[in-house]
């Protein structure tokens, strides 16, 4: 390998496989760091927050919710990410309707719960077929009819957490089977009912919390729901302020959770990934849009999107916010930085841990997939199975989380 000191930049040049590479920091650095939001085509409807949002076959869906005028809505509309437009589809079949849920089973939709122009909370439940374009009523929920619940999937089940009756907000959970169209009801939350909280799931157990409880308090809990055993486990409390009509998603062990209302009625665009792995919070570098509540968020592929919402002028939203780079969220603002060498690197990758503490560390590639994750006190990782190319490393240590990059050849 060959060392090359130009006036401000320092390249490493390095042949591999017969092919001559070209590496400086300066690049790594633009690759990885650009802006972690970036604004895409405006939501095809009206300006609107509270909406319901599912995805299928990577083709996102957005409906109903509270456009301006007080316009309860039951439009349906879809959005193809790779040509970055909006089609309007069959209107949702229900009554138009603010704080409803969707959730993805399959290649189907379904959405139902809310409230609607008439102040009535309901239970219905449809299914969306893509191919057809149409909807069809399904089992309604075989309980009171709610609104602002928090939703979050596993297999062919769909669970429908928490929310609002009209009278009280609810602690309860309840499944819903694609396959045999039925509903069961699981073990309550044993902590506050609430009202707009947040839930996403890994495939294997629910993570939710936050929310606003019958008392009117702003609620900062984070749990995890078992789904095998049907349990739930207090988990270490969200980091920032308690908060109620957040948004949320999951990615790669992290749910990311971010913007709502606080206890102070000041609207956020800060936002947070707790890690599932390790048990902690971080905080990332605020989303890019105005500070708002009741946005939508949904996955497609590899990237994250934010859109709608309220603003805390009251002005109803419908901008779209993509985020495909969910690595670059966890650059901190507190710049907890710690130093790797060599650089590049091949085979071990060395940091400094004095006392040999333990400590755990996370390996992430350009889109953010998690490549190496391990405890360890000896302050080297071992790459050498990993491809050529930039990577993220964060590591855990004494309740902080430091950030570095690098590069493998």
């Amino acid at each position: 390998m060959l060392l090359y000191r130009l006036p401000s930049k320092l390249f490493y040049i390095h042949k591999m496989k017969g092919v001559l590479i070209t590496v400086s920091y300066w690049l790594m650095f633009m690759a990885a760091t650009g802006q972690s939001w970036q604004q895409r085509a405006d939501f095809g409807g009206l300006e609107r927050d509270d909406a319901a949002a599912f995805v299928i076959n990577n083709q996102a869906y957005v409906t109903t919710g509270f456009a301006a005028g007080f316009q309860y809505m039951n439009d349906l509309w879809r959005y193809d990410n790779a040509l970055d437009t909006w089609t309007q589809m069959a209107d949702f079949s229900g009554s138009p309707r603010q704080y409803a849920v969707a959730v993805s089973i399959g290649n189907s939709g379904y959405a139902g719960m809310g409230i609607d122009l008439n102040q009535q909370y309901m239970n219905d439940w449809f299914r969306y077929d893509e191919i057809s374009n149409s909807w069809t009523q399904v089992s309604s929920l075989p309980a009171s009819g709610r609104s602002g619940c928090s939703t979050f999937v596993s297999g062919n089940q769909g669970f429908v957490a928490f929310g609002n009756d009209g009278i009280h907000k609810l602690n309860q959970l309840w499944c819903y089977d694609a396959l045999n169209d039925s509903w069961s009801q699981k073990s309550a939350l044993p902590a506050s009912g609430r009202f707009r909280a947040v839930a996403v799931s890994d495939g294997l157990n629910g993570y939710a919390g936050l929310g606003l409880d019958t008392a009117g308090n702003m609620l900062n809990d984070f749990w995890k729901y078992d789904i095998i055993n049907d349990t739930w486990t207090a988990l270490q409390n969200f980091q920032g302020s308690a908060r109620a009509y957040a948004t949320a998603f999951f990615y790669n062990q992290n749910c990311f959770v971010g913007l709502g209302i606080d206890t102070a009625l000041q609207l956020s665009n800060e936002m947070f990934a707790y890690n599932i792995l390790t048990g902690q919070w971080s905080v990332l570098n605020n989303f890019n849009g105005l500070p708002r509540k009741g946005a939508v968020s949904f996955m497609i592929n590899d990237s994250a999107f934010i859109l709608t919402g309220i603003d805390q002028a009251n002005n109803r939203l419908k901008d779209v916010w993509l985020c495909n780079n969910i690595t670059a969220l966890n650059e901190q603002a507190s710049n907890y930085k710690f130093t790797v060498w060599p650089v590049p690197a091949h085979q071990l990758l060395y940091f400094e841990n004095k006392n040999a503490i333990k400590v755990a560390i996370e390996i992430f590639d350009t889109k953010g997939h998690c490549v190496i994750y391990q405890n360890t006190t000896t302050g080297k990782v071992e790459i050498e199975k990993l491809k050529p190319g930039i990577y993220n490393i964060r590591m855990h240590k004494l309740n902080r989380i430091y950030y570095s990059r690098f590069i493998k050849i």
